[in-house]
This record gives structure tokens, C-alpha cells and sequence, in this order.
């Protein structure tokens, strides 16, 4: 299974109330949706501030309202991952984060 597959699977997991067993540190990637390219790189920016990443646009909706954007990383702890995900979450930019 990719890395990829795999943090999607733990997302999905953590929404039905599961908690995936994580060692960390492990490569990890957040998904973030929102209207603006230039403003969910920005957000990105901000909340990973010096910490290594790699972005991606991933997908597009089909009226162009809406853009993914894929973050890669690696988190170093549970902490890290869960802070990093609610200060995406909670920006006005961002529309949704998986």
C-alpha cells in the first residue's frame, strides 16, 4: 500500500472512532480544499512555518469553484500531526482538510 493510501485510511479510521496505531516519525499527507491556490499555499506556509514539506494541486471541481491541494510531510509525533490538522482546519481560507 503507498503512503498515500495509507493516510487516507487512518483519516477514515479516525472518523469512525478508531485510533490507528501511528509510529512516528512517519511520512504523512494532508488534504486541503479550498478557493484559492495562492491562499491555501500561503495557510501552508504559515502553519508549517520551517518545517519540510512538499505541496501539490491535486485535483480541481469541475465549476473550478473548489481546488485540493496535497501536503506531504513527516510528523514527528501525535501532537504535531493533530495541531498541524485544526490550525489548517480553523483558517478562513481553508474550506475542508482530510
Amino acid at each position: 500500500m503507498e503512503s498515500g493510501q495509507r493516510g487516507e485510511m487512518r483519516g477514515q479510521q479516525e472518523l469512525c472512532g478508531q485510533v490507528p496505531e501511528i509510529e512516528y516519525p512517519c511520512e504523512w499527507e494532508y488534504r486541503v480544499i479550498g478557493l484559492d491556490e495562492e491562499r491555501l499555499r500561503a495557510v501552508v506556509e504559515s502553519v508549517l512555518r520551517d518545517h519540510p514539506y512538499s505541496i501539490r494541486v491535486a485535483n480541481r471541481s469541475r465549476s473550478g469553484k473548489y481546488l485540493s491541494i496535497v501536503i506531504e510531510t513527516v510528523v514527528h509525533s501525535e501532537s504535531a500531526r493533530v495541531s498541524w490538522f485544526q490550525e489548517l482546519r480553523s483558517h478562513q481560507d481553508v474550506k475542508m482538510v482530510l
